[in-house]
């Protein structure tokens, strides 16, 4: 087993607003009948000081996370709403990003989006399982 841990930081203020778990397929999901697996969790770590300021905890985050071959080829799973998720895919390296919408980036226009957080590699080997926990930092 390999654990990779990714945290992606939002320069802006984001703004926090207020899932089964399902399987985007696309044409890797008919590739290679030896995969690997990548199963993880989506959280926000950081945010506004609670009461005595106590820093806050880390929260899970549903969401979509999104998977990038060297070809190009894109696979997007969505979250739990406990933000985990987990997805069988060819053995090869890809990038990966995530967002929310729980986490929303206030542009220079005053309009909130939901951005794709900075791409993490992931080697994904066949027959094993990869744990990747995507971290979002928020001041």
């Amino acid at each position: 087993m390999t654990l990779v841990q990714a945290v992606s930081c939002l320069a802006a203020v984001p703004l926090l607003a207020g899932c089964a778990a399902s399987l985007a397929h696309g044409p890797a999901d008919r590739a290679d009948p030896a995969r690997g697996t990548v199963t993880g969790r989506m959280v926000r770590e950081g945010g506004p000081l609670g009461p005595g300021g106590q820093q806050p905890g880390t929260h899970p985050m549903p969401g979509t996370v999104r998977f990038t071959s060297g070809r190009h080829q894109v696979i997007k799973v969505q979250t739990s709403r406990l933000g985990t998720f987990s997805v069988q895919l060819p053995p090869g390296r890809y990038q990966v990003s995530d967002r929310s919408p729980r986490l929303l980036l206030v542009g220079a226009d005053g309009i909130s989006r939901q951005t794709w957080s900075r791409p993490v590699i992931v080697t994904v080997t066949a027959h094993h399982v990869t744990r990747v926990t995507l971290a979002s930092i928020v001041p």
